[in-house]
């Protein structure tokens, strides 16, 4: 689901993916397993997706599907915010 317009992909964007995310393979995001219970799709840290989101919104949750917190003024879009180690 989108929450207040805050989604990455899917059909509210038209831009080329591999400004977003790290793991490309035929031009198309390749679902990973970045940590959680689920694979996902890892954000570049230079990419759109990242820190979009202000930290403040009650429907945001507080940590990733990893269990990284979402500190600071923004968040990233997604289900994993990104840290120092993730791909680039």
């Amino acid at each position: 689901t989108t929450a207040n317009q805050h989604n990455a992909y899917g059909t509210t964007f038209t831009g080329d993916i591999s400004m977003i995310f790290a793991h490309i393979k035929d031009g198309k995001a390749e679902l990973k397993n970045n940590g959680g219970p689920t694979e996902t799709l890892m954000i570049k840290k230079d990419g759109s997706a990242y820190n979009k989101i202000t930290t403040s919104p009650a429907w945001l949750p507080p940590k990733d599907q990893r269990g990284f917190g979402r500190t600071g003024t923004a968040a990233d879009i997604g289900a994993v915010e990104w840290q120092a180690g993730d791909p680039e």
